[in-house]
């Protein structure tokens, strides 16, 4: 399977899954809609995935600015619902009884993750963005990632300092944490578009995973013996 293809069907399956899950707990956040609704997201999501590529053929490159932004999106949108929680507990989908369960985590999900797919195709087709390779692309969501960690956990140390109490840490944690990825997201981009050169780990075109067949070789070593070598797993990964 081409890579760009592989990218493809598993962000779109993701963020199928997602969406279908936010339309599931904000419809009916009680039963199992939600559930079977992530399910069934999952499978539409990764088949329309598969056909844009088949029909199409994106490189490498849009794929990943896609699938990154999607990927911040769809934090953001998780965020803004664990900050729900610490007001509303009820809106606690793991953990807690369906009865009397919210749906707003629902909503916050599916609004992010759409949000994410509408920006990340508007991305992936500017020029300059798109020609970034998978590795420039892993770079900056490294950024994204260490400026959340380090503004978050900024945030929870100063918030329980100043109040005494997690959970209005937490409400303080969560903006700040944000506000990290935002900050680490841009810092990151800025540097890999200075700093590294526009190099691709591999060709579009290449697999992700490919294993070779096992072999057996048994080789006569004089008169006495022979010499028996085996190889079960090989291949380019």
């Amino acid at each position: 399977m081409p890579v760009s293809e592989s990218q493809l069907l598993i962000g779109s399956g993701a963020w199928g899954t997602l969406l279908g899950f936010g339309v599931g707990l904000g419809a009916q956040p009680q039963w199992l809609l939600p559930h079977v609704l992530a399910v069934g997201g999952g499978l539409v999501g990764g088949t329309v995935g598969v056909a844009i590529w088949r029909l199409g053929k994106p490189r490498s490159g849009p794929v990943a600015v896609w699938n990154s932004t999607v990927l911040w999106a769809v934090h953001i949108g998780a965020l803004s619902w664990a900050y729900v929680i610490t007001h509303k507990p009820e809106a606690t989908f793991l953990g807690r009884p369906p009865e009397g369960r919210t749906g707003e985590g629902g909503f916050a999900m599916l609004g992010s993750t759409a949000l994410g797919i509408g920006l990340g195709i508007g991305l992936a087709h500017i020029p300059q963005l798109g020609t970034l390779s998978r590795r420039q692309v892993a770079y900056v969501d490294l950024g994204g990632l260490t400026g959340g960690l380090a503004f978050g956990l900024v945030g929870l140390g100063a918030g329980y300092l100043y109040s005494g109490d997690w959970n209005d840490a937490t409400r303080i944690a969560i903006p700040a944490t944000m506000a990290g990825i935002g900050v680490g997201l841009l810092g990151s981009a800025l540097l890999v578009g200075r700093l590294l050169p526009n190099l691709p780990l591999q060709s579009d075109q290449g697999t992700l995973i490919e294993l070779k067949p096992p072999t057996v070789s048994i080789l006569p070593t004089g008169s006495s013996g022979v010499n028996f070598s085996a190889t079960l797993l090989d291949g380019t990964f």
